[in-house]
């Protein structure tokens, strides 16, 4: 497994797990470099950059599928706007927050929600939680604001269902993950949705303080060989091991200045 954290794949070997191709692909082509994403993109609201990335990515549609993971209140802001979504919360607390924001707003049509954390593997694993803040890695809640908020309010451990993303979706338009270090075990259960063939664009949060780089960058890895090129808002740069950035990754497999209406 990558770093010894996770299981690669309960079914196979990590030699034959699909994921290996595209990523030793990438490793081949040396350090992965961020580029600057060149048109404008609102950086304040995921719901609105994904939206846009998605029309620069030329898979707009007035209605179309989000799959959202991690505080996936995104998926209310998409639904108001006649697009479905699939939502994943590990955390019991903020999957009945949102439930009750879905069921309030008479939205349960549009937005498919799921209490779980998603990986490679099907079962149950443990999270880690620090007041509103949740991932499968104990590294991501032992740094920066989450440190704070463990020595405010403590930190919980719980156990919780996971899967692949495989297992409920095969198809979407856009996907966001804000799941905190987590990132390269989702896409490497989400074989579906990556090899569909459509656009697909992915806004992803990329951390270099929540997990060690060789196992971070798997997931950048895994996207750039299946022919993404992954942007950031704020400059081009080159991922290192001594990369030190926190923010937002906009992966697209080719993007071109468009105007869409919702």
């Amino acid at each position: 497994c990558i770093g010894g954290t996770l299981p690669v794949d309960e079914t196979s070997s990590q030699g034959d797990a699909w994921w290996m191709a595209p990523y030793q692909e990438s490793l081949g082509k040396g350090p992965i470099q961020i580029e600057h994403f060149p048109y404008s993109i609102d950086t304040d609201s995921n719901s609105v950059g994904l939206t846009q990335l998605l029309c620069y990515a030329g898979g707009w549609q007035k209605k179309s599928a989000f799959v959202d993971i991690g505080l996936p209140t995104e998926s209310l802001d998409f639904a108001k706007k006649g697009h479905t979504s699939d939502a994943f919360e590990a955390r019991k607390d903020g999957y009945d927050s949102l439930k009750e924001m879905v069921d309030g707003s008479k939205l349960q049509d549009k937005i498919n929600l799921h209490n779980m954390a998603l990986s490679n593997f099907s079962g149950t694993i443990k999270i880690y939680e620090a007041r509103d803040s949740s991932s499968i890695l104990k590294s991501a809640v032992d740094v920066g604001p989450e440190l704070d908020k463990r020595k405010e309010e403590g930190l919980r451990e719980t156990m919780v269902k996971v899967a692949p993303l495989d297992e409920f979706v095969t198809r979407a338009d856009a996907m966001k993950i804000d799941t905190q270090g987590a990132e390269p075990e989702i896409f490497m259960g989400a074989q579906k949705v990556l090899n569909s063939g459509l656009p697909f664009p992915i806004l992803m949060e990329y951390c270099s303080r929540l997990r060690g780089f060789d196992e971070l960058s798997v997931g950048v890895h895994i996207l750039r060989g299946l022919g993404y090129t992954c942007y950031s808002a704020k400059a081009t740069f080159t991922l290192r091991q001594d990369t030190e950035f926190c923010g937002d990754f906009y992966c697209a497999k080719a993007i071109t200045q468009a105007t869409c209406q919702e």
